[in-house]
């Protein structure tokens, strides 16, 4: 093996390390920018979680302070049910006192009008017997007025006894009415007794209905009271989950910013290896080896047919990738540098290189400025393409159509040549 031939193949040993190498440092950096953009994802995130934590401890104090205050509620409600339960107690009882009194009064007024009743009847008995001794009178008075001198004494009995039945029968009359008008008054007394009692049980009926108010309204605030002490326990416990959710959100904090600085790190050591083959390529430009002519003949060949003008530039270059996948764009620019038509991407880098591109000025770029001359091809040194992230060179050429003059640029994909070597 000559010197030229070895001193190729080590060369192309070393483009091939550096393929990897640049595959390896792109895919590096690629990781690292996911990586950094999820750390920062979740680093927003954990920071939203941090503050909405912190606004739901914030909530859960309210809500402590608030079922405090229904605590104390529910206390002085249950105070103020048992003041007003025992206080309609005490109401019933009173009520119960006042309506045995009633009873005993109307009991003692039943009895008193049967003595009036009897007073009345021994009244009548006494007003009967003052008829009886007025008749009695008469009769004595008459029968002395016959018996003359002799039945004086008699006559004045008998006038006594005139006297005596008229100031009983006025004395009867007067009883009587007196036992009438009580009559009248008790019966009055004790419809007013009926009528307190109705009342007095209607009353009854209800205190009580309050009273069994009081006592479930007790129970229920009891209930209340225990149902509020566990939903404080529960806000507790809660607030006690919170804090030490907020601590695990600190800590998760404190690491990502800590990986973010590694992955900081990283990237700018896969910064620096990039630099590292940017470097050498920069010191190897300018060797050329069959990589750089087969790549110029693979551009050539595409020549004939765009200067036929049987069909349209771009028609033409889409077919170039089934026989050259090496090649990764292809544009045709005119005789000012100005891309006639689109792209032409290959299909593996659609997306990633952009399908637009007519109308460009490229004049000032080399491929075109070093074609101005009597040169009829240009190659450029191996770069790293920060779209397809791998190595990359350009090779453009001149080409007539239809009396008019024009460039052909192509884009090599250095990764293919060496998977072909």
């Amino acid at each position: 093996m000559d010197q030229k031939k070895r001193t190729d193949s080590i060369f192309k040993n070393i483009f091939r390390q550096m393929v990897k190498v640049s595959q390896s440092a792109f895919g590096l950096k690629e990781n690292v920018e996911v990586l950094g953009k999820n750390i920062q994802v979740q680093t927003v995130q954990a920071s939203r979680v941090k503050e909405e934590n912190r606004e739901t401890m914030a909530d859960i104090r309210k809500i402590l302070e608030k079922t405090s205050y229904l605590t104390e509620t529910a206390s002085s409600a249950d105070d103020a049910s048992r003041r007003g339960r025992e206080k309609q107690q005490h109401y019933l009882e009173e009520v119960d006192q006042l309506s045995n009194s009633i009873g005993r009064g109307a009991s003692f007024l039943k009895e008193f009008r049967k003595s009036s009743e009897d007073i009345a009847r021994m009244t009548q008995l006494i007003m009967d017997l003052s008829g009886r001794l007025d008749v009695l009178a008469i009769n004595g008075a008459i029968e002395a007025a016959r018996s003359g001198d002799a039945g004086a004494g008699f006559g004045v009995i008998a006038r006594e006894m005139k006297n005596l039945a008229q100031e009983t029968s006025v004395s009867a009359e007067k009883v009587s009415s007196i036992v009438r008008k009580f009559e009248d008054s008790s019966r009055e007394v004790q419809d007013l007794f009926e009528l307190s009692s109705g009342s007095l049980d209607k009353s009854r009926q209800e205190a009580k209905i309050i009273f069994n108010v009081f006592e479930d309204l007790q129970s229920k605030n009891r209930h209340m009271a225990g149902e509020v002490s566990e939903i404080n326990q529960l806000i507790q416990s809660l607030e006690d989950r919170n804090e030490n959710r907020d601590q695990s959100i600190g800590k998760i904090l404190s690491e990502a910013e800590a990986s973010g600085s590694q992955v900081q790190q990283v990237g700018n050591q896969s910064a620096d290896l990039l630099k590292v083959v940017e470097t050498i390529l920069e010191s190897t430009g300018e060797i050329r080896l069959d990589w750089h002519d087969r790549a110029l003949e693979s551009v050539r060949t595409l020549l004939p047919e765009l200067e036929s003008g049987s069909r349209s530039f771009s028609s033409v270059l889409q077919e170039a990738f089934s026989s050259h996948n090496y090649i990764e764009l292809l544009y045709v620019m005119d005789e000012k540098g100005i891309q006639v038509e689109n792209n032409v991407v290959h299909p593996d880098f659609a997306g990633q290189i952009a399908a637009d591109g007519a109308g460009t000025d490229r004049s000032s770029r080399s491929y075109f400025r070093e074609l101005q001359g009597e040169a009829d091809s240009y190659i450029s040194g191996l770069y790293l393409s920060t779209a397809v992230n791998h190595l990359c060179l350009t090779i453009s050429v001149p080409f007539l159509r239809d009396g008019r003059r024009y460039v052909l640029a192509a884009d090599m994909n250095l990764q293919a040549f060496v998977n072909q070597s």
